[in-house]
């Protein structure tokens, strides 16, 4: 079940997101997702290269 939240999402709602996630705000809707599984490898999901 969805749930709708109080208030519309704000860019704070990004910045306190965990390492494994991707976050965007749509139309003051927040939405969610795992990175690709290279991140999960330790990669940069956008160039593909090592994270230092």
């Amino acid at each position: 079940m969805t749930q709708t939240a109080e208030r519309p999402a704000r860019y704070e709602d990004l910045l306190v997101l965990p390492e494994y996630l991707v976050g965007e705000i749509l139309n003051g809707v927040f939405y969610t997702q795992l990175y690709p599984a290279a991140a999960l490898r330790g990669g940069d999901p956008v160039h593909g290269k090592p994270r230092r």
